[in-house]
């Protein structure tokens, strides 16, 4: 194997990463998950959080604060730019309080909803750094399914917004917010004016003068943390040809899912952070670096690996595996791999300790011969798959997630390899858990020391849901 080929087909991703920068200084999406440090990529370039950065935008951002109105509701102001008349929220609702207190001090206030239920109660704070938002629930033994400490924000002053995707739930990137266009007779255009969007891990609005705030949870151990981003859109004439308004609203909260509050009646959210700057990726990096060191992050020296499936697909077998190893004791200069990977294609989905045909003799033996090659050996597992082929999905459909009428769930109505549809394994069964448990731990015996764990949002379900 030629080193120029191999070097290129092993880091084309880590080329096509080092992109997402660019593009979100440019405005353009970029794919999902695509939000990383620049200096992650940069081969021996030692990554130093707080160095000077590159030299984008001009003067000094304005300095964000809070302004509370004595009916509850406040906003966030930022020079010229705005989110207005927030208002905390219980999933789709806006809470209607029988008394609110506000209590204001020179960083913000805190704001107490008393409810029929219980005590909602808002912190609004900040220093150096930028502005927090803590809420605390009091006197709820079971939590609503959804809580938005700042819910019904109006946008002013920005023209566009950054949204991070989950998962494979979509793309991230820059999305201008933009005005409708005007009619003649055709009212179907109409739906493409009205749009929501969501956005997790950490969100952002831009100004036409890249005025940037960005904002996100630092924790999420324990909570999702989403934020919305939807328009209301007013029209009049004939045929509703005219725009009479067009305006952009936020709201940033919490997947709670009805959970108990342990007796104690009390629920304190994760701190939502809020950081402006004067350039979008000055201020994203910023934030991120923040993220990183809130939850005591430590950046090693970049490791490099091999994984069968951008060379090979899902066809990857003995035979090829034995061809590489040879191919590469012959590359000059050597490449510095750390592992050699297989990917997808060794097994039918779900039953990961029961190989295939291209794998005649096995895993632990491929594994053997990768770790004799002086390389780690990995493989990939996508821990929640179940093909409807597969022994599990034979042997233990109560093994399955189901909907909330009982119907095993199909995420896949049929796999991109033709052998099935695929559904997703309930880890919170104690027998298909330990079923996982015992599937990494024999294929660590067999001697993989790295495991490509893919799809894994396909476990993060709302327990309301399911």
């Amino acid at each position: 194997m030629e080193r120029r080929k191999f070097i290129r087909q092993s880091v084309c991703c880590v080329a096509g990463a080092g992109a997402a920068g660019r593009l979100l200084a440019t405005g353009n999406m970029v794919p999902a998950g695509s939000m990383i440090i620049p200096q992650l990529v940069q081969g021996d370039v030692p990554f130093s959080p707080r160095g000077p950065g590159p030299a984008r935008g001009t003067g000094s951002a304005p300095e964000p604060a809070w302004i509370i109105h004595e009916n509850g509701s406040f906003d966030l102001v930022m020079g010229k730019q705005a989110i207005r008349e927030c208002y905390p929220s219980f999933r789709d609702h806006q809470i209607f309080p029988r008394h609110t207190e506000t209590r204001k001090d020179e960083n913000g206030g805190r704001i107490i909803y008393r409810l029929d239920a219980g005590t909602l109660m808002l912190d609004l704070s900040g220093d150096e750094a930028g502005l927090t938002l803590d809420c605390t629930l009091e006197g709820m033994d079971i939590a609503p399914t959804q809580v938005y400490p700042l819910a019904g924000g109006r946008l002013a002053g920005f023209d566009r917004f950054y949204k991070q995707g989950f998962g494979f739930a979509g793309p991230s990137g820059m999305i201008e917010i933009g005005q409708p266009e005007e009619l003649r007779f055709d009212p179907h255009p109409v739906s493409r004016d009205v749009w929501s969007y969501d956005s997790y891990l950490v969100t952002g609005c831009i100004s036409p003068g890249e005025a940037t705030l960005v904002m996100g949870a630092f924790g999420h151990r324990d909570f999702l943390q989403r934020c919305s981003i939807y328009n209301r859109h007013r029209r009049f004439g004939l045929t509703d040809r005219r725009t009479d308004t067009c305006e952009a609203y936020l709201e940033a909260g919490y997947s709670t899912e009805g959970i108990p509050t342990g007796g104690t009646g009390t629920l304190q959210l994760p701190t939502l952070h809020f950081r402006s700057g004067s350039h979008p990726y000055d201020t994203f990096r910023d934030f991120a670096i923040s993220m990183a060191e809130s939850n005591h992050v430590v950046l090693k020296k970049p490791r490099y690996h091999y994984c069968s499936w951008y060379e090979h697909g899902y066809r990857f077998n003995l035979d090829q595996l034995t061809d590489l190893l040879e191919g590469m004791q012959h590359i000059r200069p050597p490449v510095p791999l750390r592992t050699i990977q297989i990917d997808a294609g060794y097994c039918v989905l779900g039953d990961w300790l029961i190989p295939n045909e291209r794998w005649p003799s096995g895993m632990e033996k491929a594994f053997r011969a990768i770790r004799k090659a002086g390389y780690g050996a990995g493989v990939w597992v996508g821990p929640f798959m179940v093909n409807t082929t597969s022994r599990i999905y034979r042997d233990h459909r109560d093994w399955l997630l189901r909907d909330s009428e009982g119907n095993i769930i199909v995420e896949w109505e049929q796999d991109t390899h033709g052998e099935g549809s695929v559904c997703i394994l309930d880890s919170s069964h104690p027998e298909a858990f330990a079923y996982l448990r015992s599937v990494f731990r024999t294929l660590k015996n067999w001697g993989a020391t790295y495991f490509k764990t893919d799809f894994m949002d396909w476990g993060f379900r709302d327990s309301t849901r399911v």
